[in-house]
């Protein structure tokens, strides 16, 4: 009986203790629902890129540490808080050292609405409607009659935002405001941070803070990461206000020679700089060997790896990405490396552009760390100073002369490097400008100065304009752009001038004489943020290029959403193809019968018939292309046939509401399908007119022609004919008119009258007919009617400003329509051609969305 009562009691006792700890242990949960939220938004992070690989094992050592390092307190609701506190920073400031840049913020904010919507702080729809505006992947019908017009100001797709947001339940009746009080809204969206100010009448008391940031979603999107920033750091704490900086001795204690770490390149990057720093100050041995990998470098690469784990060296493999096949022997020899047989010094780095097919075992297991180009001014001067030699910068004969060009070197190379966050008015296309360019010009520039008493201006702007900068450039407007700059850094006034200015702004000074660390000092007080008119462009090129990166956050956030969510969205993609493609086939305008102008070409031999009958058998052929690739999968879809590999990526493109890449074939455009499709309407239907009427029209759309330089040869031709004038001795004049479509009776006796062309990076002056500076938000100015003249000769061209034509605003040449073969001169008005050179000013044929 005893031994029975003994058994009781302790049976007793176990299942009081099973009910403590169930208590003890649910009281834990809200520490286990933050970091699974946390883990699965890690896990979904390579559908951003393929290398943020990261394994449950990093996952579990990151919260352990996090439960060990987390503040301790009596009681358990501090003791979560403070645990959830310290593992959420631990997360993001362990993941973000392998994040590129623009993924940084993606993250914080997956992390920050994740939190809150499993809180029930965040209205779903509301955070739909921030990722996809106005244009919703299954919109829905308006819930209400709209009868509120557009602001003149807005533009259509901000009211078209306006209209959507109205069908929240938070913002009914959100468009009458527009009406109400027009003009506050109006200042409140010429402001260049709105996301400052209070908003417009009763809206001020009714939004919360994430509300607010629907109005910025709206109307002004290049604000919005900066909106972002601030919901995230009243939300999650000030700690995540600061992108946290990459500690690399805290990364290379964590480094030993069991691992690996893996630096994940940028477009122009190399870190073999930052090794060569961490070699100098960190490493005993001081042995540091580099292999940059490619087809028959495995034996070495292995040897090397060999030699560096007995001697215990720093073995450095760069541009893995370049020998793939080569990876899984890598992996195992890294897996090898787990009997820490290896030297105790030995460490091993490696280098590769971001590859779908690079190992996951290996980037799971490895320290990744990703390398950028610097991306401001500032940022990039104290990177350049950083690596130069203090010896070489001490010892030239011409030291003041060599310290003040040094600097405008670097000056010149942080531009350069820097300016293509300008998309299309930074570059025309994208150079990698890397710091072996500088490197090899600081040492022409030593050079130079130590062997001549007078600076060799020539040979010193030949060899950066043409062979080491210039030898990146392919485009013929970019080396123009170079040129300018060149001339703008390199002269002699830039060495004589106290105090010369590199730009005009106040601060953008050459500093006098002083040692490296004067220099470094003063490159410290410049700004942080980047200021347009350094690069010589205007403020709204930051709207631009923060429009653009703002638009790909919102993207991918949305493409991470339906990850999310499961198969629930892609249960009705092939509805909505089905839909969209039964619309399309619906308003697919009626095929040109370009007979009548057939017939006119047998009688009458005329150059511009031949021209127009070219374009609408084009068009035709769009159209019957379009009429086909659209009906087959159709039919593949609905399992009627098998879909041809040519058109599978149409189902996608056509799901995302883009237009399929074998329609864009014919001429370029950068609209969404829905205006893509509205223009093809109206270019049919022009052509159709032109065919019908067979006579010149009174003016000319020169951006509904799927080759303009063909038409533009046609009408020289022409004149070639009429005045006895060899074509190759013609030139053209170009007049700007001040009257409209409709006030113009018949077409020129010489020449055409060209419409709705339109201005890129400049304003234009009605009354003077030359460039102006843009007002605030302009971004596109339409131009006047032009007159294209035939002249003999050419025309003297000082004051004058040649503007590139393209035919749509991107402005790569992989498309040979998108260069016209024409450049236009306009007047450039108070400015020297010189300033829109640096605005990269151009004219446009045809507008994006």
């Amino acid at each position: 009986k005893a031994t029975f009562n003994i058994i009781k009691e302790r049976l007793q006792s176990s299942l009081t203790s099973q009910a403590e700890i169930f208590i003890a242990r649910e009281g834990y949960r809200p520490c286990a629902k933050r970091a699974a939220i946390l883990y699965f938004i890690i896990n979904d992070l390579d559908r951003v890129n393929p290398m943020y690989q990261f394994s449950l094992d990093f996952y579990t050592e990151l919260f352990k540490n996090s439960i060990k390092k987390s503040n301790a307190a009596e009681q358990l609701n501090e003791r979560i808080n403070n645990l959830n506190e310290y593992h959420t920073y631990a997360v993001y400031e362990n993941v973000c050292r392998g994040l590129f840049e623009h993924h940084k913020l993606l993250f914080l904010f997956q992390i920050c609405t994740k939190i809150l919507i499993i809180e029930n702080k965040i209205n779903k729809d509301e955070l739909e409607f921030l990722f996809n505006g106005g244009i919703k992947p299954n919109k829905k019908e308006m819930k209400q009659l709209i009868t509120t017009k557009c602001p003149d100001w807005l533009p259509a797709s901000c009211w078209d935002n306006i209209l959507a947001l109205c069908n929240l339940p938070s913002f009914y009746d959100v468009e009458k405001s527009f009406e109400k009080y027009s003009t506050e809204w109006y200042k409140w969206y010429l402001s260049p941070e709105p996301e400052n100010l209070k908003l417009v009448g009763p809206w001020e008391n009714k939004c919360n803070l994430f509300q607010r940031m629907l109005f910025i979603r709206s109307l002004r999107l290049d604000r919005l990461s900066f909106s972002i920033k601030h919901f995230v750091s009243r939300n999650l704490g000030r700690q995540f206000s600061e992108t946290p900086v990459v500690d690399l001795k805290h990364t290379l204690n964590n480094l030993n020679n069991t691992n690996c770490l893996i630096f994940i390149l940028s477009s122009g990057s190399d870190p073999i700089n930052i090794l060569t720093y961490m070699n100098r100050n960190y490493n005993k041995k001081g042995q540091f060997q580099s292999l940059s990998l490619g087809n028959g470098q495995e034996s070495i690469a292995t040897e090397l790896i060999k030699i560096g784990q007995k001697e215990g060296h720093w073995i450095f493999l760069a541009n893995c990405h370049l020998l793939l096949s080569w990876m899984p022997q890598l992996e195992k020899i890294i897996e090898n490396m787990q009997d820490h047989k290896a030297h105790p010094d030995f460490k091993l780095w490696l280098s590769s552009k971001p590859h779908p097919k690079f190992p996951i075992n290996l980037l799971q297991t490895a320290i990744k760390v990703s390398t950028e180009q610097p991306k401001n001014i500032k940022s990039s001067l104290l990177h350049l100073y950083q690596n130069i030699n203090e010896e070489q910068y001490s010892q030239n004969h011409a030291s003041i002369k060599y310290k003040k060009i040094l600097f405008n070197l670097c000056f010149f190379h942080s531009i350069l490097t820097v300016r293509k966050k300008f998309l299309s008015l930074g570059w025309s296309k994208i150079y990698d400008f890397s710091d072996f360019d500088f490197e090899v010009s600081e040492n022409i520039l030593f050079n130079c100065l130590n062997e001549y008493e007078e600076t060799p201006w020539t040979a010193l702007k030949y060899l950066l304009g043409n062979i080491i900068y210039g030898g990146n450039i392919t485009d013929i407007w970019d080396k123009r752009l170079l040129d300018t700059y060149i001339n703008q850094f390199f002269n002699e006034n830039s060495i004589k001038t106290h105090f010369y200015k590199s730009s005009s702004l106040i601060n953008c000074i050459v500093p006098e004489n002083g040692t490296l660390q004067f220099f470094k000092d003063f490159i410290k007080t410049l700004p942080c943020e980047d200021v347009a008119e350094t690069f010589g462009q205007h403020l709204n090129g930051n709207m631009i290029y923060l429009t653009r990166d703002n638009y790909l956050l919102c993207e991918t956030l949305t493409s991470l959403q339906e990850q999310f969510n499961g198969s629930s969205v892609d249960n009705d993609k092939e509805k909505k193809v089905l839909f969209q493609i039964s619309q399309i086939l619906q308003n697919i305008p009626s095929l040109i019968n370009y007979e009548i102008i057939a017939e006119n070409i047998n009688i009458e031999r005329s150059i511009l018939n031949t021209v127009i009958f070219q374009e609408a058998m084009c068009y035709n052929n769009l159209l019957k292309n379009m009429e086909i690739t659209l009906m087959t999968l159709e039919k593949g879809i609905t399992s009627l046939m098998i879909i041809p590999p040519n058109i599978e990526n149409m189902f996608e493109k056509l799901y995302e509401g883009k237009v399929p890449d074998q329609w864009l074939k014919t001429y370029p455009s950068l609209m969404n399908l829905g205006a893509w499709m509205q223009n093809l309407i109206e270019r049919v239907k022009y052509f159709t007119t032109l065919v019908n009427t067979s006579q010149q029209p009174v003016s000319i759309w020169l951006g509904a022609f799927t080759s303009p330089a063909s038409f533009l040869t046609c009408i020289l031709l022409n004149e070639s004919k009429e005045s006895s004038v060899q074509i190759d001795l013609l030139s053209w004049e170009f007049i700007p008119m001040q009257t409209s479509v409709n006030e113009l009776i018949k077409p020129p006796d010489k020449g055409v009258y060209v419409h709705n062309l339109y201005l890129e990076g400049a304003g234009w002056d009605n009354e003077h007919l030359c460039l102006r500076e843009p007002l605030p938000l302009e971004l596109i100015t339409k131009l006047p009617i032009i007159h294209f003249l035939p002249i003999e000769g050419k025309k003297n061209l000082l004051d004058f400003y040649q503007s590139p034509v393209y035919y749509c605003p991107k402005r790569s040449e992989t498309h040979e329509t998108y260069l016209c073969a024409v450049i236009l001169n306009l007047k450039s008005g108070s400015h020297h051609p010189d300033h829109w050179i640096k605005r990269s000013t151009a004219v446009l044929l045809n507008l994006g969305n």
